[in-house]
């Protein structure tokens, strides 16, 4: 079996026409060439073909981690022919990508996914993408009326950190550069709580999960600029809440009071803080959640009375499927990663793909060297972008656990596992995975195809890892107990280029804050830390 991730936040163009392709180049069985219109090529007599477009929306808005569909065009074919009819488009491949080619409809519709290129840096661009109908594979003889032009502006910008490491696919990489002679502390928040939850964000502002004194939980976003709270929402005395997610307005908490089928994902107006609606039960005892993962109009859990479910929930259709794990059981404190196709879950003895839409069980790739010390588990697969791997932490275990990191290429099994056991939870771009490990305390850079160690960096002695990995184009940041660091990918001695003594879980906002909840992790319950959020500016 073989999966298509879709990679990058820009286009959407539905096309109703006649045949499929792929993204080759030139116009060799519907391909897509490298320039963003066609050259001159051959006509050929006149056929009562033609073609038309739709008005398209000009004004398109990217983002940096490749995930969003923000564009549909639709393009009509009249007229028959006896002839072959193979559908043509191009485009500036340095600004776009479409990677599945043109998807065939059983109706004579047909589809193209276009997003931004891969790798496309902050900014405003502009460009043109041309449909056409053609003869023959390589497009020497176009049909006459049947080539159409849609003009485009498009605007890439930095997302927000909406759920656990950023995305649906969980890299968490920000595609931006930073100089660390900009960053400077700009606020800190301390509520009466006795634990915070790692923080999202969205459209200016931080959310944070709080475990109060008083033995409720509540939510609340704070100013991005100021960190005054903009509204609050308590929970009530609940025995388990996750930390925020944020997907198409809304916040999404997974909470438990008692063990039942009827637990509940509290639903709120990202704007507000007003409760909003469907509520979303699951089934759990006595569990802990990391927080759900959001896709298009879809929202994506794992907990199930005996652990190891799997639940996916439409709220557009207000409909939902949920589906038992491959395998030893995760009890709780998973997420699952999505694309458009899949929702990839470890279950422990498998890496699960479940469609996404319909629940079906579609791979179990064996995990055959699982070892369960309990059956918890903190963390989620990570969708690798460059070589198509789905890595996880292998086996059970806790926020402050070591474990082997394994990858898997779906269709084939298990790939690589990593020779040392890590502890952070990982970041993944441009072919590599950054994460650090105790005993000894060790930042690595391993190779994502091969798993193989390329550069390391060590931190002061008697420190220890804690928390996530972030990763920029220019520096990754990492916590131990002590600080907080950013170190130099570019620089071939990796030096420390910033740190900051605050140590925790790390998030990056669209507009360039550092987040870090200080605490210390779960396992480490007795410290005397004081828990509170503190902000940076790195722009």
């Amino acid at each position: 079996m073989t999966t298509t991730r879709s990679r990058a936040a820009a286009l959407c163009l539905g096309l109703a026409l006649a045949s499929c392709g792929s993204d080759g180049g030139g116009s060799s069985g519907g391909g897509v060439a490298v320039v963003p219109a066609p050259s001159p090529s051959p006509t050929v007599a006149a056929s009562s073909l033609s073609v038309s477009l739709t008005p398209m929306q000009s004004n398109l808005r990217g983002y940096d981690d490749n995930s969003d569909v923000a564009l549909t065009i639709e393009a009509t074919r009249a007229g028959t022919t006896t002839d072959a009819v193979i559908p043509d488009v191009q485009y500036d491949r340095t600004k776009l990508s479409i990677p599945d080619g043109i998807e065939a409809g059983s109706d004579g519709r047909y589809t193209i996914r276009a997003h931004t290129a891969r790798g496309l840096a902050l900014g405003r661009y502009s460009g043109e993408l041309t449909f056409r109908l053609c003869r023959d594979a390589g497009c020497a003889s176009v049909y006459p009326g049947t080539t159409q032009t849609a003009s485009y502006t498009l605007d890439v910008s930095m997302r927000e950190w909406s759920m656990f490491q950023r995305n649906p696919a969980h890299t968490g990489y920000v595609h931006a550069s930073f100089s660390p002679a900009a960053f400077r502390r700009a606020w800190e928040w301390a509520p009466a709580a006795y634990r915070l939850s790692p923080a999202s964000s969205h459209d200016g502002m931080a959310m944070v999960t709080a475990y109060n004194r008083d033995g409720t939980t509540s939510v609340h976003a704070l100013d991005i600029a100021t960190g005054a709270q903009r509204w609050g929402y308590n929970l009530g005395q609940v025995h388990f809440a996750s930390g925020p997610a944020i997907g198409n307005g809304r916040v999404f908490l997974t909470t438990m009071t008692v063990s039942s089928d009827e637990n509940r994902i509290v639903t709120l107006d990202a704007a507000t803080g007003e409760f909003r609606s469907p509520v979303m039960l699951f089934s759990a005892q006595w569990s802990f959640f990391l927080p759900p993962t959001p896709f298009d109009t879809s929202l994506y859990m794992s907990a199930g009375y005996q652990g190891n479910t799997v639940y996916g929930f439409d709220i557009a259709a207000q409909t939902q499927w949920s589906v038992a794990g491959e395998g030893a059981g995760i009890w709780d404190g998973e997420t699952p990663a999505v694309d458009d196709r899949y929702a990839y879950y470890y279950a422990g003895k498998a890496m699960v793909l479940i469609d996404r839409r319909t629940g079906q069980v579609k791979e179990a790739m064996a995990d055959p060297f699982f070892q369960g010390s309990g059956s918890s588990y903190y963390g989620a697969p990570i969708l690798a972008p460059s070589s198509g791997l789905v890595l996880a932490y292998a086996g059970t275990r806790g926020s402050a656990s070591s474990s082997p990191l394994a990858a898997w290429a779906p269709g084939s099994g298990l790939r690589w596992r990593s020779a040392d056991a890590y502890v952070t939870t990982p970041a993944v771009t441009n072919g590599m995975i950054y994460l650090a490990r105790n005993q000894p305390s060790r930042l690595d850079a391993l190779r994502e195809a091969s798993g193989a160690p390329v550069w390391s960096w060590t931190p002061p002695a008697d420190e220890r890892f804690i928390g996530n990995t972030i990763a920029t184009d220019t520096l990754v940041f990492v916590s131990t107990d002590k600080a907080v660091y950013a170190i130099a990918i570019d620089d071939p001695a990796h030096p420390v280029a910033w740190s900051a003594p605050t140590p925790g879980a790390m998030a990056i906002t669209a507009d360039g804050t550092l987040l870090v909840t200080q605490e210390m992790p779960l396992e480490y319950s007795s410290s005397t830390m004081p828990q509170k959020l503190v902000a940076y500016r790195l722009r």
